[in-house]
């Protein structure tokens, strides 16, 4: 007769992954979302120069609720805009089809309406900024405001406007994004 029987060291990794498994549970009782918006993005003060609002602004969003009405954001996204990097002799090297991609952690605070929900929110993050020739990476801030039209206990519309500032960029560079898209909670 042949049982099958798991090594000692096999037994106790075994054993651990089920009490740090057991010891995550708390975390799958909060309400967490996911999210996706599409929009548009605006240069602002920048000497790649102003613009107007162009398509090309896409995100995805994870969020943990931290305590009621609180929320932590985990954050990605892309937006196709004008870039300028700094050329040797004086100058910027102006890009009109360069994007900037960037990770955030935000924190957001949310209130209710009659209508759904509004939320304030602001946190740092990574920034790339790249063009066909080169990029640069630097750290940065968001911060701005959103609204969600619940169409029921899972799905809600969401709408968000934002201003990203980018630190240490030469240019520095800040950018508008409006955007909209679907969020589902569970």
């Amino acid at each position: 007769m042949n049982q099958m029987r798991i090594v000692t060291a096999m037994k106790k990794t075994a054993i651990l992954l089920a009490l740090c498994a057991l010891a995550a549970l708390p975390a799958a009782a909060q309400n967490n979302e996911f999210g996706i918006l599409f929009g548009s993005a605006r240069p602002m003060k920048s000497d790649a120069g102003k613009g107007s609002f162009e398509s090309g602004m896409r995100e995805l969003y994870y969020a943990l609720e931290l305590e009621p009405s609180t929320l932590f954001r985990i954050e990605v996204g892309r937006m196709r805009t004008k870039t300028a990097f700094p050329r040797a002799g004086g100058g910027f090297d102006i890009d009109r089809n360069g994007t900037v991609e960037h990770a955030d952690g935000i924190v957001e605070y949310r209130f209710a309406e009659p209508y759904g929900y509004t939320g304030l929110f602001a946190g740092a993050g990574l920034y790339r900024q790249k063009t066909n020739a080169r990029e640069e990476t630097d750290y940065g801030f968001q911060g701005g405001l959103n609204a969600l039209f619940p169409l029921n206990r899972t799905y809600a519309i969401a709408v968000e406007g934002a201003y990203h500032w980018v630190n240490v960029y030469n240019p520095r560079p800040r950018y508008v994004t409006l955007g909209a898209g679907l969020r589902i909670a569970f």
